[in-house]
This record gives structure tokens, sequence and C-alpha cells, in this order.
């Protein structure tokens, strides 16, 4: 049994539309963090983005933070 589904094809960074909606980093982060809510409750509790930039491990960890 697994604890939750897993996803192995995702593209954490990218928000759909922002570069047309000229978002702000502050924005960015904010959809980012809902993006990752939205995993979790569909029950998606591992997920795997192969390209995606280090920078992208300490922003994840903020978002742990902000929801604790």
């Amino acid at each position: 049994m697994l604890p939750g589904l897993i996803d192995c094809h995702t593209h954490l960074p990218s928000v759909p539309g922002s570069v047309f909606r000229e978002e702000t980093e502050r924005s960015l982060r904010s959809q980012q963090l809902q993006q990752m809510k939205a995993y979790l409750a569909a029950g998606v509790t591992t997920v795997l983005d192969a390209a995606a930039p280090a920078s992208l491990f300490a922003t994840v960890a903020g978002f742990e933070k902000e929801t604790t």
C-alpha cells in the first residue's frame, strides 16, 4: 500500500499564463503554494520535477513553514 499518490511528471515552478499577466514574484509564490495544496487535496504526496532548479527546494521548504 502506498501512503499517497505519486506524480512523476510535474512542472512545479511554472504557473500557466503568468507571463501574459506579468505576475509579481509574490503572486507567483502564492499560486505555487496553491498548486502544492491542490496536489495534497487530490491525494498526491510525492512529486517529481526532473528539471527543477536548485532554488525551488528553498521555495518548497518555505511553503512548509508558511503552512504550519
